[in-house]
């Protein structure tokens, strides 16, 4: 499932991007500017019909030049629900 996301850092700019693949637990993103494994980042997902889904990523591995893998971490209820809602959907 593509989705736009925007990731954050401590400090600098925020990353646009897109998922490639997305679950309850964690996405891939393709991004434009490079992640360092074990990041943690802020992420800011916009989901199917406008739904906004937000908490903290860990980066976990480099896939290509521009893609990462990225687990979730802490979300809340709300923000679960709202991510299962979306990734049932598109099974």
């Amino acid at each position: 499932m593509t989705c736009p996301v925007t990731l954050e850092r401590r400090r600098g700019g925020p990353i646009a991007g897109r998922t490639e693949d997305l679950a309850t637990d964690g996405a891939r993103v393709v991004v434009d500017r490079p992640l360092a494994v074990d990041e943690e980042l802020r992420f800011d997902l916009t989901c199917p019909g406008g739904h906004h889904v937000d908490g903290r990523a860990r980066v976990l591995r480099q896939q290509r030049p521009d893609c990462y893998a990225l687990r979730f971490e802490a979300l809340d209820p709300p923000s679960l629900e709202r991510l299962s809602g979306v990734v049932s959907d598109t099974q």
